[in-house]
Formats: C-alpha cells, structure tokens, sequence
C-alpha cells in the first residue's frame, strides 16, 4: 500500500490519510466504549449477583435473630418456666401453641429440656421426649446462662439455624434449657425472598444442594472445582453459567459456617442477565452509528479545509522545486498563502535568487583555476553552510598553490638526491664485490681451521678412551691390594696362635721335665724296687729336654715368620697407599681430559657457527651488491621522472607565498657513515653470534 501512495498526488494521500487516522480514532472510540459498556454491565450484573448473595445470607442471619427472639420470648414466660420445673408436657405444649397464635415469628421447632438435658417436649413433634441432649455443646453453653444461635447439622436436619438460651424462675435461677431451630431446606423461605424470575437462590448442606428456587436441582451435587475453593478453601466464586432452560446466569456462591468456624454447607445466588446483555447490544449498535456519523462528517470537513489550504498551495511549490530539480533557476515562487507554506515559498524563493549568485561566482573562479591560475580566490561574502564551499574553494586553491610549490622544490632536491644515490650506490658495489672475495678466503681458512679442530676432538675423546680404561685397571689392582692385605693380616692373626700353642707346649715340656725329675727322685728313694721307674723318669727327662729344645727353636722360627709377616703387612699397606693415590691422580686425569674434550666439541660448534655467520654475511653481501646495481639503474629513472616533473609543475601560476619549501620539506644529504642506503634497510644478523670466551677455548 504504501508504493501505490507514492505515485499518488498529496491531496489524495492527505485524504486517504486523514480518513484512515479518523477511521482509527472513531474503531479506538467505538472499542473504548464498547469495552467500557461491557466492563459496566458486567461489573453490575457480578455485583447485582454479589448483592443477591449478601442478600441470602442476611436472611438466614435474620432468621436466626427471629428465632433467638422467639427463644427469648418463650424463656422469659414464667408459665413456661413453670411447666420445666413440673415436668408438665402437656401444659408446655397448650402454653406454646397458644402464645404461637400471637406472634409472627417461627415456633414450629420449639424444644424445652430440663437442667440435666433431658427433652420434656417437642412442639412440632409432641409423641418424641425423654431423649437426653446433655453432650450437645448448646445445652452446655445454655446451661450455664448462656445464649447460642449458629448453624448445625443434624441426622433429621441437614443443615439448620438454632437459637438456644436458658430458662429462668422468678428469682432468676435456671430451671430449664429452651432451643428453637428452623430448616433451611425450605424452598418456601428462598422463595419468598425471589422479585421476579430473574433471580434464583439455592442452600447447599455440605455439597449437597438441599433447597432452591428451581427445585429440580434439588439433590444435586456441587462441582468438584467449587467444592475445593468453597467448602475447602472457605474463598467466594462468581461466574456465568446456563440454569433454568437454557437461560444465561451470574451467579455467586459463597460458604456458610457455624459459630467455630468451620464451614456447613454453602449458599447460591443467580442474576438472569439476558436482559442486561439485550441492554448491552443496544448500547452497542448505539455507539457505533454516532461514531459512524461522526467518521464521515469528520473526513469531508478535513478534506475540504486540506485541500484549500494545503494541497494546491503545495503543488505550486513543487512546481517551482522539480525545475530547480532541471537545473532551472529563472522559476518564481507564485503561491501567496500566509503561515508556514508562505514562509516555506519565501524562503525557497531567496535560495533561487541566492542560487543563481553563487553558482555564478563559483564557475567564474574555478574557471581561473582551470586555466593554471592558482593566485584567484573568491572574495564575495557567503552566508550559513555557503560559507563552506567558500572556504573550501578558497582552501582548495591555496593547497593547490602550496603542494605543487612544495612538489616544484622535492623535485630539485630528488634530482641532485638521485644523482648522489647514483654515486653512492656504485661506490658500494665495488666494496661489497671485494667484499665478497674477502669473505671467500676467510670461509676457506675456518674450514680448514674446522677440520683440524674436529680431528683433534677426536683424538681427545680416543685419550679420553684410553685413561678410561686405565681408571678401570688401577680400580682392579686397587681391590686385589686390598684383599691382600686382608690375607697378609690373618697370616699375622694366625702366626700369633701358633706362637700361643708353642708356649703351650713348652709349658707342658717344663713341667713334664719337673716331673721326671720328681719321679727319678721318688725312684732312688724307692731302691731296688724303684729301679726300673728310675729309667722311664730317666727317659721322660730327655724327652722333654728335647721338646723343650724343639720348642725353643719353633719360637725362634714362628718369631722370625711373624716379623716377616708384619713387615709384609707394611709393605703391603704402603703399596696400597700409593695405588690409592695413582686412582686419585689418575681420576684427576680423566677429569681434565674431559674438559679437554667438552672444550674442544665446544669449539668445534662455535666453528661451525662462524662458518653459518660467515656464509651469512657473504649472502648478504652478494645481495648488497645486487641492490646497488639496482639503486644505480633506479636513480637514473627518478632523476628523470625528477625533470618530467618540474616541467608539468612549470605550466602553473603560482603565489609569492608558496615560493619557499614548507618547513616539513628538508634537502636531500646522503649518509656518508652508512654504506647501506634507508631505502634498502642493514642486513639482518640478528640469528648469527661469535662466542671468543677465554675460559672455553
């Protein structure tokens, strides 16, 4: 829709507009209203049914202030309480029915018991007495001076209104207890309270419903969803639903509860509401026609006063803007309508008129400046964002005027720079040739160099080998030593045993030496009878001379074994001594053959390294010598573009002011200390390092 308005002319878009907005104005108007009637008849109807139930339950709370009256009235007879403390049944029901005929109050439930709870008479029941109601809390709270009115249930009543007070004598002593209840499961009693047939009233005793104004449903159960907020939950539900053939209700429920609290049973009231919604269509068709009404007149006033007003003196003034569109600046401005589209035809007249002097202006200077002539500038005064191009033309020409003086300048100086580059860059090829030959021999001299240095890492590590080898043997000599040494010492242990067993026997040789002489002795005692013992002390006699003999000169030899062994043992234990210190300089040896060893795989790396750095520098300097040549060819070609240059920028006119360089702008001063060139940049080395510490090589 909205490409189709595009092509339309703003006269229909306004119509169609305004009456679109109005058409919404007046469908927001009518559903405003609508809504609102509807929230009003709604909220009456809920409340009408609201009321209709506080309505029942101040009925049943009235029917129980005419009950608690009729009790009272009953009580304070003094016939009656006559009749209780004579146990007079006869007389109780005479004395009722006739009082009953003088009130207008309900006595059909009237039931007198005595102090110890026992019924002495039934009004609406006169063949039932004598049963006791002394448990029930009534007769407790009565009996002890007490008035009670609440609801309850009961086998016969299933749910009722009871008032019960004491009976009292004339000196004010309680002689009897009277109660009066009245069943709510009376259609009559809803009935009554009924205006007409737009309402309708139920009692439920538990979820039973047990009377109603529409007595089919009595004996109905309540819904399981009302029995949970009710009966459970003690809330109040208003809602809609279908009763009496088919006819559309409000209806409110509500709990009932006794004096404890707890809830009884519960109430319903029902508003017939299909008049209130024929009302509410009425309302409806109502509000729509004025709103309809209102639509049209609306749209044909707007569109006339849009038109007149707004469309025609618009259209003149795009008119004058599509042939400023064209490029068409000769147009007038012809409307004459007054307030904003006045000013509006105004104000695009002095931007044609304004126009027209500027677009002059401009094409003259930059005319100028297409001619070379970069001193014109525009002095005429511009106003608001004008001024802008202005300065910008003003700006544009000066800039021009500056940077072509500048290029004038760099062009010199990039000129005399080339040839300088020229010269410099052949003066470094020739260095980086000779370079190149220089960086050759030395390459070949650390190769040999490298070569000697591999050739005699390997001879240290076969020495390296070899002092291993002998380290392993002088541990082997070393542990032999020591094992002899051991040896040499039990040789010595043992020499000293032997020279105790000797010294054993030569004890045993002296003392058998003593006894031959003891016994020879003993013999020349003894005569001729000890004659031939003489000759075996005789015998015994040398022979232990000659072992003491032999155990004289087995000392002498164990003495000098002995000494030869202790003198071994010394000699041994130096030797020992100095095979422990040929392991220790030996291990000193192999300590210092491995430095030597890691020295030289040391240098044999950093020899490698110096050969890496070295072919390193002979590529770069190869490079080097390459980039040269090419810098010398490049020079030539800017010196020329330099020339080119100057030349074009000569055709311009330039200011005064512009003559000198800018202070940005600097000559062109070769670096006489570098022999590489800014443009090419150092070679970089920074992967290559030369390692000369002392203590390493």
């Amino acid at each position: 829709m909205n490409e189709k308005m595009k092509g339309q002319k703003i006269g229909t878009r306004l119509g169609i507009t305004t009456a679109i907005a109005v058409l919404c104005a007046a469908l927001i108007a009518f559903l405003a209203t609508f809504f609102l009637l509807s929230r009003i008849i709604d909220t009456h109807v809920n409340n009408t049914a609201a009321v209709n139930g506080t309505y029942l339950e101040g009925e049943i709370d009235h029917m129980g202030k005419e009950l608690t009256l009729t009790a009272n009235i009953f009580a304070s007879d003094t016939v009656v309480a006559g009749a209780i403390q004579r146990g007079d049944r006869a007389g109780l029901l005479n004395h009722t029915q006739l009082l009953s005929e003088y009130i207008s109050l309900p006595t059909n439930n009237i039931t007198y018991l005595n102090m110890e709870g026992t019924v002495i008479a039934r009004f609406a029941d006169p063949d039932n007495y004598g049963d006791s109601m002394a448990e029930k809390d009534f007769f407790a709270e009565a009996s002890k001076g007490k008035q009670v009115l609440g609801l309850e249930s009961t086998k016969k009543i299933p749910l009722g209104m009871r008032a019960t007070m004491p009976v009292v004598s004339t000196n004010g002593s309680p002689v009897g207890v009277i109660t009066v209840t009245f069943d709510l499961a009376n259609n009559d009693f809803l009935k009554g309270m009924m205006d007409d047939n737009t309402e309708a009233f139920s009692i439920f005793a538990g979820n039973t419903i047990i009377a109603s104004t529409i007595e089919e449903y009595v004996g109905a159960p309540m819904e399981a969803e009302q029995e949970e907020k009710i009966l459970k939950n003690g809330e109040i539900m208003t809602f809609k639903a279908d009763l009496n053939n088919g006819n559309k209700f409000n209806i409110c429920m509500g709990p009932l509860k006794d004096n404890a609290g707890n809830i009884m049973g519960a109430y319903f009231a029902g508003v017939d509401i299909e008049e209130d919604s024929t009302q509410e269509m009425i309302a409806i068709f109502v509000a729509m026609g004025i709103c309809v009404l209102a639509v049209v007149v609306a749209v044909l006033v707007v569109i006339m006063i849009t038109r007149k007003h707004v469309v025609r003196p618009i259209a003149s003034l795009v008119d004058v803007a599509t042939e400023m569109s064209k490029g068409n600046l000769s147009v007038e401005v012809t409307t004459k309508e007054g307030g904003e589209i006045g000013v509006l035809g105004a104000a695009l007249q002095d931007v044609i008129s304004k126009l027209q002097v500027y677009i002059g202006d401009i094409s003259e200077k930059t005319t100028e400046m297409a001619n070379g002539d970069l001193t014109s500038t525009i002095t005429r005064e511009y106003i608001g964002d004008f001024s802008n191009i202005k300065t910008s033309i003003n700006h544009i020409a000066s800039s021009l005027n500056n940077t072509l003086s500048s290029i004038n300048i760099a062009a010199e100086q990039v000129n005399a720079g080339a040839d300088q580059v020229a010269n410099a860059a052949q003066s470094l090829s020739q260095g980086a040739t000779e370079q190149a030959s220089s960086i050759q021999q030395l390459s070949s001299s650390i190769m040999s160099v490298s070569d000697q240095v591999s050739e005699t890492a390997k001879n240290v590590n076969t020495a390296g080998d070899y002092v291993s080898q002998s380290e392993r043997g002088i541990e082997n000599s070393s542990r032999y030593m020591d094992q002899m040494m051991q040896a040499m010492n039990d040789i010595s242990e043992s020499s000293a045993q032997i020279s105790k067993v000797v010294k054993v026997i030569d004890d045993i040789a002296f003392q058998t030496n003593i006894l031959a002489l003891n016994a020879a002795v003993e013999a020349a005692r003894a005569g001729a009878a000890g004659k031939g013992f003489s000759v075996v002390a005789d015998e015994v006699r040398n022979l232990a001379s000659k072992s003491a003999e032999a155990v004289k000169q087995t000392t002498v030899l164990i003495d000098s074994a002995v000494s030869s062994a202790q003198k071994g043992v010394e000699i041994a234990g130096q030797t020992s001594e100095a095979l422990e210190s040929v392991k220790t300089q030996s291990q000193q040896i192999v300590d210092i053959i491995q430095k030597v060893q890691k020295a030289s795989n040391e240098q044999a790396e950093a020899i490698n390294q110096i050969t890496i750095g070295v072919e390193q520098i002979s590529s770069v300097v190869q490079t080097n010598s390459a980039t040269s040549e090419e810098s010398a060819a490049a020079s030539e070609e800017l010196s020329g573009q330099a020339r080119m240059l100057q030349d074009e920028v000569s055709r311009f006119k330039l200011g005064k002011e512009a003559a000198a360089p800018s202070g940005n702008s600097a000559p062109f001063v070769p670096a006489e200390n570098n022999i590489y060139p800014d443009s090419m940049g150092a070679p970089d080395m920074s992967g290559f390092s030369i390692d000369l510490d002392s203590d390493k090589y």
